[in-house]
């Protein structure tokens, strides 16, 4: 991801140490850059409704949340939604078109999971990369939804990171 996005994304090039976070369940997994130390394992929900688990992590959740310039990851993982949608529905849910252009949507597989990826670009008028990954495991029994906001050169490695360490282990 980093050779393949890196065009698209303005910033430094430094790296990050790296720790693992998970969910408040002990369920989901990955490996996030230390210095994103603002992190919430709390249950992921959609219009107050609990759907599954979740971890968030950035240097700040807040400014994550609330503008382009900073770096930071959502991974949540549901059955709910598994049962409720199709495959591509998430994808097909989320529109940053209001802050980001549309750069595509690309095939994801690696050992456990498949499915798709859109990627948004310029988000904020900032040089911005979104990220946003839809993936099942064979069995279909959840989806896994990783969202990532990419404001450097570091911050690709920490994609490749991610998702070479995403997993759901319950």
């Amino acid at each position: 991801f980093a050779e393949e996005l890196g065009n698209d994304v303005a910033g430094s090039s430094a790296t990050y140490a790296y720790t693992d976070v998970s969910d408040d369940e002990g369920l989901l997994y990955m490996q996030i850059p230390t210095a994103w130390t603002d992190v919430s394992g709390a249950s992921w929900e959609e219009e107050g409704t609990v759907v599954g688990n979740a971890v968030r992590a950035a240097p700040s959740l807040d400014s994550f949340y609330g503008s382009s310039s900073t770096p930071g990851v959502f991974f949540g993982a549901s059955a709910v939604l598994a049962q409720e949608l199709e495959p591509g529905d998430l994808l097909d849910s989320t529109d940053f078109s209001g802050e980001c252009f549309y750069d595509g949507t690309y095939d994801y597989e690696d050992a456990v999971y498949a499915g798709a990826y859109d990627v948004w670009v310029d988000c904020g008028g900032v040089g911005t990369t979104f990220v946003v990954l839809e993936a099942y495991p064979a069995s279909l029994e959840f989806v896994a939804l990783i969202q990532i906001q990419i404001v450097s050169d570091a911050d690709l490695e920490a994609l490749d990171t991610i998702l070479a360490t995403f997993d759901v282990t319950g």
